[in-house]
């Protein structure tokens, strides 16, 4: 078991930690069994401490998840859970609702521009003018 890693092979594990994307928080020993799954060879958690760039990718990916997970706000029930989902399902829609209403308006502003031959250019002429005054 040859725990020497090439450059390619470095590059291909650094990578992996950097696309960790399960779950759980990145270890040692999920790395090597994912590493082992991609290279077909066990490499040992010695091994890759050895190489810098790799302990310190794998370090900010550890606090990177512990960062993610910390800032989550679980609930304690149930129940809460629900509630929380609720709100914001509710509060969702109202959003959707608001942008319909927002792209309608635009719309008929953009159809009473065209009526009275508004061009683009004018519109920003204009605005120009008006932020050049202040």
């Amino acid at each position: 078991m040859a725990n020497k890693l090439d450059s390619n092979e470095i590059d291909l594990i650094l990578d992996n930690i950097n696309n960790w994307s399960d779950c759980s928080a990145i270890t040692w020993q999920s790395l090597c069994l994912k590493i082992e799954a991609v290279l077909g060879r066990t490499i040992s958690r010695q091994a890759l401490s050895r190489h810098s760039d790799i302990t310190i990718a794998f370090n900010k990916a550890k606090s990177k998840a512990k960062d993610r997970f910390s800032s989550m706000k679980i609930p304690l029930t149930l129940k809460s859970a629900a509630e929380r989902i609720n709100k914001l399902e509710g509060e969702n829609k109202e959003l959707i609702s608001r942008n319909k209403n927002l792209l309608i308006m635009i719309n008929q502003l953009q159809m009473a521009a065209y009526g009275k031959k508004v061009s683009l250019d004018d519109l920003l002429n204009k605005n120009e003018f008006i932020n050049n005054r202040h």
